[in-house]
Order: C-alpha cells, then structure tokens, then sequence
C-alpha cells in the first residue's frame, strides 16, 4: 500500500510530531510525504535521514493554482493507495483536489487533530467547512471529544465515514530515558529549586502567556524550561523581560530529547486554552514525571484522574496545582498508575489501526 501524507510542514509541535513517529511506524507501508512549505525542516530531515521521500511545493508555485497543480502531478505520478491530509490549510488542499478530480484520485482521508479552532468562531467559515469536509472520504478523530466537537460544529451525526483513533507515543522510549543534571538544561540551577518543564509550540493555544503569569506568582525558586518555537516566540521572550523572569525561564527551542528533558524536570504543565488529545502529557506520564493540565476536553480526559486539573485562564490556579504538587510530589503507586494508563496510548497500536482504514477505503 502506498500511503501520501499531506501537511503544511513539518516544523511545528505536536501534530507534526505524531505524523513523523506515524510514518516511522508503518514500516511495512511504502509512505511517503508531501509539504506545502519546508519552513522548518525539524521532521522533515529526520524523516528524509530515515529514507522517507518528501516532496515539497516549491517557492515558485505563489498562487492556490500552481499550488494545486503540483500536488496533483505528485499524486498522479506516485500512484498512491490513499491519500491522508492534516491541519489547515492542507486539508483545504487536498478537499479540493478531490473535488476537481474525482475518480481520478484515490481516496482521501484527514486526522481532526483539535476540539477547536479559530476558523470555527468566524461565521463566515462554516459554510466553506462544510464542503470541505464533506469532500473527505474519511475523517479520523484523535479523541471522541474531537470528534464530538467536530459533528456539532458541522451539525451532523456519526456516521461510517468518522472514526476515532486515539494518539500514541513510543512508551518505551520515555519510560527508558534517563534523566540529566539538571544544570544541563538550566545552567543557574541551585539546591532546593523546582523545574517546571512546557513542551509545545508558541502559539495562543498552548497558552505561554498565562503560564508566565504563574511564574510571576510562583518563588523564586520555582523555575520554567520552554521547549518548542513558533510565531509567538519574540512575544513570549518579551512578556519575561517585562516581569524581569529571565533569570528563572530558558529557552530551549526545538529539541529531539524531550524524553530525556521529561525525565529530568521536576513536573511538567500544559495549560493549552484547547487540546484534541495531549501527547505531551502521555509522554511525561509514560516518563514517570507529574503533570499539571488544562480542564479541557479531550486533555482532561486523557490525563483523569493521573494529573491535576487548572483553569488555563487563571494564572493563579497554575500556581497553586505546582506548589501542592511538587509539595507533596508523586508516590511510587501513583507513578505506576500513570505509566499504565500512558501505555493505553501505544503508537504501535494506533499506526495499526491507520493502517486498517487506510487499507478500507
């Protein structure tokens, strides 16, 4: 089966990274992947390194046409099994050229990666979103809380063509990575300091600017470790020199040892405004490190009752979950306890399970 997975690129966070580690999992398929820009190569290189072709629409192709032209010459030429799109606009892209060719093109699924969006709060949209995703043949869910939003917002009911498969991360991977000194990764460290680890792109999602209010009320030796880039990183850096935290947040950018940074902090938080599912709290449960969400759907209950739940809007209920959780810390049962329930979320498990749509359509 020859399997062409569309995304706009590869450099962002976790989307981009489940995509990767999907694609490293089906080996037994021939994938391949196709980008709407290369901004940010990150996974784009690893998956290349790997032996993954990679097309990318050039620089040259500036208008929705050529744009279009090409992937339908690669689409055609690859003579793929089935086509999967991810985020937008890459599913505006592949929905439309599905519309134009028909037939002619294999089928075309897509992975709902979000309980929300902004183009959902833009009337304007919803017609447009209604025949987009109407163009799909199949549309993946990775959470039924995704799903569940995604029908009410199109004013439909399940139906053969949604279907639910859950994230997955490689378990063994966090559960075996070992931790660093912790000056590693935060050269000022001291005795008796708190490392709080956020793994995630800068974006009004993952809520950066709320979570460095909580700093703002945290002691000071209560310290922050940033993972990840994107659009509003300068405006993030800009909001700790304002409340003068340089001395307790680094920055660490795009990093390929998250496991071994998870292992090493002494809790990790997500206080995403959104969340579909939550791999990087799979993750620092599969680690064996505390976690801190956001009361969400789709997080929330990936994460039940093995984390502590915060209001994302309210600075001041980060700051209390740290304090008491690091406070009273994890117990050994209650770290036995995260590890099963982050090994439900096996990526084995959930590429088998692509597969198996993928293989139906």
């Amino acid at each position: 089966m020859r399997v062409l997975f569309v995304i706009d690129n590869l450099g962002g966070g976790g989307a981009q990274k489940l995509i990767y580690d999907l694609v490293k999992n089906m080996e037994d398929e021939d994938c391949e992947m196709l980008l709407l820009s290369n901004k940010s190569d990150k996974y784009c290189t690893l998956l290349k390194d790997e032996g993954v072709p990679v097309h990318i629409i050039p620089e040259t192709c500036k208008s929705v046409v050529s744009k279009l032209n090409y992937m339908w010459k690669v689409i055609k030429d690859g003579r793929y099994s089935v086509i999967h799109a991810n985020l937008f606009p890459a599913i505006y892209y592949a929905a439309i050229i599905k519309r134009i060719h028909g037939k002619k093109c294999p089928p075309v699924l897509m992975t709902e990666h979000s309980t929300d969006n902004n183009r959902r709060h833009k009337g304007y949209f919803k017609p447009i979103e209604k025949y987009i995703y109407g163009s799909f043949d199949h549309i993946i869910s990775i959470s039924k809380e995704t799903q569940d939003a995604l029908l009410k917002y199109l004013g439909k009911s399940a139906d053969s063509r949604f279907s639910v498969i859950e994230n997955g991360i490689d378990i063994e991977k966090y559960q075996k990575a070992q931790a660093y000194d912790k000056k590693l990764i935060f050269p000022e460290y001291k005795d008796g300091d708190y490392l709080i680890g956020m793994v995630g792109s800068f974006t009004p999602q993952k809520n950066h600017k709320t979570m460095i209010d909580a700093m703002a009320l945290l002691p000071d030796e209560y310290k922050l470790i940033l993972v990840g880039e994107g659009p509003l990183f300068e405006i993030i850096k800009g909001q700790v020199r304002e409340k003068n935290l340089e001395s307790r947040i680094v920055f660490l950018g795009f990093r390929k040892d998250v496991a071994e940074i998870m292992k090493t902090v002494d809790i990790i938080c997500v206080p995403s405004i959104w969340e579909g599912f939550g791999l990087v709290a799979v993750e620092a449960m599969a680690a064996g490190t505390p976690v801190i969400v956001s009361n969400v759907p789709g997080l929330a209950n990936v994460v039940g009752n093995y984390g502590s739940m915060i209001d994302p809007y309210r600075a001041d209920t980060i700051q209390s979950a740290v304090e008491k959780r690091l406070i009273y810390k994890y117990n050994d049962e209650m770290i036995s306890e995260a590890k099963i329930r982050a090994s439900e979320f096996d990526i084995l498990r959930m590429a088998k399970k692509y597969v198996e749509i993928f293989k139906s359509s």
